[in-house]
């Protein structure tokens, strides 16, 4: 079981798929590069062996509503914005 950190692109968006193992350990998220509404990324610490299967997620602002059953994940700053990293069922 080789455990590996990944960094993934994610976007500013209510909803969209990563492809992951059924587990994961979000590590951090942030901004990296010269565009921070564009360029924010996700760490996640997973088995590279696994299997990989689809798992919804959102971003959502302060303030935003947040569907239920959502499970916070990480919250990171992209200059002038706060955002919350979400997993969705």
């Amino acid at each position: 079981m080789p455990r590996t950190i990944h960094k993934y692109s994610i976007p500013i968006v209510n909803r969209f798929t990563l492809g992951l193992p059924l587990i994961y350990n979000v590590i951090a998220a942030g901004t990296q590069g010269p565009d921070p509404t564009e360029d924010c990324k996700v760490w996640i610490e997973l088995d590279s062996d696994d299997s990989i299967h689809e798992q919804d997620f959102g971003v959502f602002g302060t303030g935003h509503y947040i569907p239920d059953g959502a499970v916070h994940q990480a919250t990171f700053q992209a200059p002038p914005f706060i955002w919350h990293f979400y997993s969705l069922n």
